[in-house]
Formats: structure tokens, sequence, C-alpha cells
């Protein structure tokens, strides 16, 4: 097991505002069990790191990894779908001003009447 899985454990335990006995609660484990994984005393069995990442809502990687753990903000759902979307329109939007713009300049930058192509 990773040494780095106590300060992990502690620290996500934490960042999800869950105490030590909530916790326990939720693995139906003892109290004491929680503290001795956090302190590196004892190590959980692999079915309880499972459960771990489930109920800290972190992957398995979080919990054993080297990486520092952080805080990440990602967008919910089709959010990201829908700006990027929104920009596309808005763009197209802006080039046919522009296209209309100038098309309906004389050589002198003078606005001109445009017809309308049928």
């Amino acid at each position: 097991m990773n040494k780095r899985f106590r300060y992990n454990l502690g620290k996500l335990r934490t960042n999800a505002g869950v105490s030590q006995e909530k916790l326990a609660e939720k693995m139906s484990v003892a109290r004491q069990t929680i503290s001795k994984w956090e302190n590196g005393e004892t190590y959980p069995s692999t079915k309880h790191i499972l459960k771990l990442s489930e109920v800290l809502d972190c992957n398995v990687g979080d919990l054993v990894g080297e990486e520092k753990i952080e805080r990440r903000k990602v967008f919910v759902g089709g959010t990201a779908v829908v700006v990027v979307m929104l920009l596309v329109v808005f763009f197209c939007g802006f080039m046919t001003a522009m296209a209309i713009n100038y098309f309906c300049e004389d050589e002198y930058g003078n606005n001109i009447q445009c017809e309308v192509l049928e």
C-alpha cells in the first residue's frame, strides 16, 4: 500500500466535509478503524478502498496515488457544449454582418444600397 494513502484519505475526507465518525458509519466500520487508516497503523482491504472511493466521490487513484489532490472544477453535463454552440452562432452572425457591411460599401467606404439577389 502506498504510504501516501493515509494523507490522501484524510485530505479527501475533510474536503468532502465528512467526520471520521460519519465516514465510519457509511463504511460500516468503527471510528477507530478510520483513525488507524489515517494514522497509517493499518490499511483497508481492497473492498474498503473501493467503498471509500464511492463514499468520498473520488477515484481509487486519488486515494492511493502520489499526485497532489486538488478540488477540480468541471463543466457539469452539457454546459460546455452549450457554450461552444453559442460561440459558434455568435461568430457566424458576426461574420455575416461583416460580409454585408463589406459588400454594401463603395470604394470610398460610403454605405450604398444593396440589392437582394433572388
